[in-house]
């Protein structure tokens, strides 16, 4: 880790919670000896909204369950890391003008870059740009301005913009900033997309992660680009403890980040192939039709080779664009939609295919386990490895137009061995295969 990293976080004080001003958590938050920054949460009933919201979204809608998620509305403990390390930087750095924040949240990063004017070096002030996919946190990070304005006796200006990442491209900068992002796959992959090419045209890159699901994914696609591995430092940072309560308290405890810093100068190989690695070809001529056990056969190698039953990525050649998919929860209709919600639910999981029976003249099912993490109703909730056996029609076109799933065991059990697996009476975890399609 450079010296000037290690000495931003040598003597890194905790957050405060100040208390609580119409309905919203007030923390102060130490990001140098010298700045700490006003923060606001959300309050705990407006926490429990947006966790109602993302339980009862539809289904067949998991997207909208994600963006009813709570986690942009509170601090995380990256965001502490990042911000001070960010401070360093531009406090090292003068040439660096320009600050983007991803995922911003409650935008102690922005915040913290705005706050700093005073005292950069000589040569003009940072323009700071902070954004997120919805609107709720950039609404908290405006009404926390005028308390770093009190506090800090200056003007401070920051612009905010709604902007996901994952489909979006990235405004120029200098730095690239974002703290705790990694919780799905997609996102983790389009994360290190923007890092990339913001890398090529010359930004310095700060990302700090807890040990999100989606950190391998990030990890993997920047060693792919880069040509050699990378990896987050493991470093000391505080996080005060959840849920916030109503009063002012000292309460806090130690937790130890993960933090990856990627200065300019790292050449950068096929940054475009990288962030085009997920992008399906919607476009591609349909496949012709043939017997149904040589498309059975293949169906279910693309399957196992790609993974789309778990992270979405069809090969829309095989689809009937009206595709229809069933299973015990949810009901999709189109392929594009089941690959965009597959993704967003099931992207840390492995699908491994075991056999594929024919029923002639239009249907075969295949049986597969599946093992790993979902992604709602939060991420990281692990699955107990159960057998799926999904049953495909074909149309007269001989293409696939629907699936049917079936489960060898019961949601509510699954849903129970994931938050007590000690309860009595649960199905045992089916063990490993070894998939003959792969």
């Amino acid at each position: 880790m450079a010296p000037w990293i290690r000495g931003a976080l040598l003597s890194l004080a905790p957050p405060e919670l100040l208390g609580v001003t119409s309905g919203r958590s007030h923390l102060l938050v130490p990001v140098s000896q010298d700045l700490s920054i006003d923060l606001l949460e959300a309050g705990l009933s407006e926490q429990e909204r947006f966790v109602d919201a993302a339980l009862d979204a539809p289904v067949d809608l998991p997207v909208a369950a994600a963006a009813s998620d709570p986690y942009g509305v509170v601090l995380w403990p990256a965001a502490q890391v990042v911000a001070a390390v960010l401070v360093a930087l531009l406090l090292k750095d003068s040439s660096r003008r320009h600050v983007l924040e991803l995922g911003s949240g409650t935008g102690l990063c922005a915040l913290s870059a705005a706050g700093l004017q005073p005292t950069v070096p000589p040569g003009g002030t940072v323009a700071v740009l902070a954004t997120d996919y919805r609107e709720e946190p950039l609404e908290l990070l405006r009404q926390a301005v005028p308390l770093n304005e009190q506090r800090l006796g200056q003007p401070l200006e920051i612009a905010t913009r709604c902007l996901d990442f994952t489909c979006e491209p990235l405004p120029h900068t200098d730095v690239l900033v974002a703290a705790d992002l990694l919780y799905l796959r997609s996102t983790s992959e389009a994360l290190a997309a923007g890092c990339l090419s913001a890398l090529q045209h010359g930004a310095h890159v700060l990302v700090g992660d807890t040990q999100r699901p989606g950190r391998p994914f990030f990890l993997r696609a920047l060693a792919h680009a880069l040509g050699k591995a990378v990896h987050f430092e493991t470093v000391e940072g505080w996080s005060l403890a959840l849920p916030r309560k109503t009063e002012p308290r000292p309460g806090r405890c130690r937790s130890f980040e993960g933090f990856l810093a990627v200065p300019p100068t790292v050449p950068v190989q096929a940054v475009h192939a990288v962030a085009s690695a997920g992008e399906i070809p919607w476009g591609e001529p349909k496949r012709a039709k043939t017997s149904l056990a040589l498309l059975a056969d293949e169906f279910t190698r693309a399957f196992q080779r790609t993974q789309w039953g778990v992270n979405g990525r069809v090969e829309p050649k095989f689809f009937d664009d009206n595709f229809v998919f069933r299973d015990p929860d949810v009901t999709t209709n189109g392929i594009q939609a089941y690959s965009k919600g597959t993704g967003a639910v099931l992207s840390n999981c492995q699908a491994d295919a075991i056999d594929v029976q024919l029923f002639e003249p239009d249907r075969f099912a295949i049986r597969w386990r599946i093992a790993g993490t979902a992604n709602v109703p939060f991420p990281g909730l692990r699955i107990k490895p159960y057998i799926v056996t999904s049953t495909f029609t074909v149309n007269s076109q001989g293409l696939v137009d629907s699936e049917t799933d079936s489960f060898s065991i019961p949601t509510w059990d699954l849903l129970l061995s994931a938050v007590a697996p000690w309860l009595p009476g649960l199905a045992p975890p089916e063990p490993p295969v070894q998939s003959p399609y792969a």
